[in-house]
């Protein structure tokens, strides 16, 4: 064994002290596919001329190019004897950092084996990120860590597989800088840790960092890295919890031409408004968009979306059901099928700059002028009404396609009471067809059809066609009109 570094570090183990604790033959997981596109091979490692020579060599060499790989000074060792060949480094100093430690082979059994143990200690992150080609990323930090792999295989790609051990690499400080959309983003105080035992064993990592002013901690194991590689599934369990969101995932990944999930996903914030901020994206100020708690399946493939059995509490109040994605096409598409226990329409209407007042009169209301013509006048009614002349904008329309069925408990707009509603809402092309199967407003019932045609955008087509039976007036006419001169019950045709 060779000596401890400076410092009062231990010196690693030998290969015999990691292959004591790992199978002596390859009969573990395999990871053939990962090895073979890494371009190992499947013949015979050739370790005859280790019988032919001794060697006892000692080096110190400076600045050292392989590659793209430059060493700025390497000091060690190197040992041939009884066909066993031990590479030690004392002091291997590259991208900013130094590293030392072993590697070894032994051929005296006729099965090959072979070890790594390697201390490393402050490699620049910005430094390994020009290594990988990340050009575009920018960024500081610290890795340290120790590679500890040992296995046995009559060839190198059977070699690799079956390397076993315990590796653990960690990251202080890490500054991360890059660029999405257009918009430069920085990751700062990145600190992790990440353990795994073998190619084809789990990966854990932990760790924290800071991004747009928040702290968030996170927490996850991949069953298998080799095994994702290889574009095949492999389970995975991640937490990330901050001030603004706490989100897990338990499922499986798969990457092939594009990144699949398929598991159980839950969100939960205390304010999307502050979630939506904390991205990106504003939210005018109003009542709306609080606290939002979210369950469900979600399966994740190829730019589709769907979340199965969700469970969504939002503003008090719950949804159940699924929700599905695609955004394979340049218009997304959203597919829905919910049950809400209520929605109330004002509480977002005020979000977005809608007042949602009941149509009674304002002590903030500006006088009404009196109209200049003696006979009644739509024009000068609607305009005391609160109508606009101004122009729909309907845009909206265009941003994407939509089937939703939705069944309501309860349905709130202004001081309108409307109960258990049932509604399938198809937007197709800039069409909107709202279809009403079943209204229950105030002790009546009605159902029917309201469209919006927005293909011809300076054009746009409304229609109406509702009835509905036995209703109560009084009620209805005071909520929506403030009348309260009229009562009983009718019934009622818009069309």
């Amino acid at each position: 064994p060779h000596d401890a570094p400076a410092g009062g570090q231990a010196a690693p183990q030998s290969i015999e002290d990691l292959l004591q604790r790992e199978p002596q033959t390859p009969t573990g997981p395999q990871v053939r596919g990962f090895t073979q596109r890494l371009g190992l091979s499947d013949e015979p490692i050739d370790i005859s001329a280790l019988s032919n020579v001794d060697a006892d060599l000692t080096f110190d060499a400076l600045r050292t190019r392989y590659g793209a790989v430059v060493i700025d000074r390497a000091q060690g060792s190197l040992q041939l004897a009884d066909r066993v060949a031990k590479l030690t480094f004392r002091e291997l100093q590259a991208f900013e950092g130094r590293a030392y430690g072993f590697a070894s082979i032994d051929g005296r059994v006729p099965v090959p084996s072979a070890g790594i143990n390697i201390q490393i200690d402050g490699f620049s992150l910005l430094a390994l990120a020009r290594l990988a080609g990340m050009e575009a990323v920018a960024g500081s930090g610290r890795l340290g860590g120790r590679i500890a792999m040992a296995g046995q295989g009559i060839s190198p790609r059977a070699l690799a597989d079956s390397l076993a051990g315990e590796s653990v690499l960690t990251l202080r400080g890490g500054n991360v800088t890059y660029a999405s959309a257009g918009t430069r983003h920085e990751v700062c105080a990145l600190n992790s840790d990440i353990t795994v035992s073998s190619l084809s064993g789990p990966l854990s990592a932990k760790g924290d960092f800071n991004w747009n002013g928040e702290k968030v901690a996170f927490n996850g194991t991949l069953s298998t890295l080799a095994q994702l590689a290889d574009s095949r599934p492999v389970a995975l369990k991640a937490r990330i919890e901050g001030r603004p969101v706490n989100l897990s995932y338990d499922g499986t990944i798969a990457y092939a031409s594009a990144l699949a999930a398929n598991g159980t996903l839950a969100l939960k914030t205390p304010s999307i408004r502050r979630l939506a901020s904390w991205v990106g994206t504003a939210l005018p100020d109003g009542p709306g968009f609080g606290s939002l708690d979210v369950t469900g399946k979600l399966a994740w493939a190829e730019q589709r979306y769907a979340l199965n059995e969700a469970k969504i509490a939002l503003d008090g109040e719950t949804a159940t059901g699924d929700i599905a994605v695609d955004t394979r096409a340049a218009r997304p598409s959203i597919t829905t099928n919910l049950r809400l226990t209520g929605l109330d329409l004002n509480t977002y209407l005020a979000d977005l700059g809608t007042t949602p007042a009941a149509g009674k009169k304002s002590a903030t209301t500006a006088p009404q002028q009196p109209a200049k013509a003696p006979t009644p006048q739509v024009r000068g009614y609607t305009q005391r009404g609160g109508w606009s002349e101004e122009p729909y904008d309907l845009s909206a329309l265009d941003a994407l396609d939509l089937d939703a069925r939705l069944a309501m408990g309860r349905l709130r707009y202004k001081d309108i009471k409307i109960g258990q509603t049932q509604l399938h809402a198809v937007l197709k092309g800039k069409v909107l067809k709202s279809t009403f199967q079943d209204i229950q407003l105030y002790q009546g019932s009605g159902k029917g059809v309201i469209g919006v045609d927005a293909t011809v955008p300076t054009a746009p087509k409304f229609t109406a066609d509702l009835n509905f039976s036995a209703v109560e007036t009084l009620p209805l006419l005071k909520d929506a009109a403030d009348l309260d001169w009229l009562s009983g019950k009718g019934d009622m045709t818009l069309a």
